[in-house]
């Protein structure tokens, strides 16, 4: 298993060649960002996501397809990697595996997150606990969250 990390921030100068892999769907995707930063996120994860493929899969990053599952997870039927993305922030993670399922998440520690609500609504009362009685339970909060 290998576990990339982009900062997107990192990505300026290269967001051009990033978009020229990414497919015309995925390209209208992004154009139809309002704020640059959400457009450059969304070129700069899925192109990652291309050229890493390319390099797992020797296919060419404008010619991978892939093909969506029933919840929209996106796999390549030609290959035997799994892979899994998520971002937030300034920050994407990408993981990849050889024969197996995967997955991966990330979650920007944000102070102003109603963490009483979504844990009462998805935690244990054992996860609530240990974030009730932490110095910071936020940070707490968001180590659960990003393990569920």
């Amino acid at each position: 298993m290998h576990i990339w990390g982009v900062h997107i921030p990192e990505i300026g100068p290269e967001i051009a060649r990033l978009h020229e892999v990414l497919n015309p769907e995925e390209q209208g995707k992004a154009a139809r960002f309002k704020r640059e930063i959400d457009r450059n996120t969304s070129i700069s994860t899925r192109g990652a996501l291309r050229i890493l493929l390319a390099a797992y899969t020797e296919i060419p990053p404008a010619e991978l397809t892939f093909s969506y599952c029933e919840n929209g997870k996106p796999s390549i039927e030609s290959a035997d990697i799994s892979f899994n993305v998520s971002h937030s922030g300034d920050w994407a993670v990408l993981a990849f595996g050889m024969n197996r399922k995967i997955g991966v998440d990330i979650e920007q520690i944000r102070q102003s997150v109603d963490i009483a609500s979504i844990a009462g609504r998805y935690f244990s009362p054992a996860e609530i606990a240990l974030i009730e009685t932490a110095e910071n339970p936020h940070d707490i909060f968001f180590q659960l969250w990003s393990r569920k």
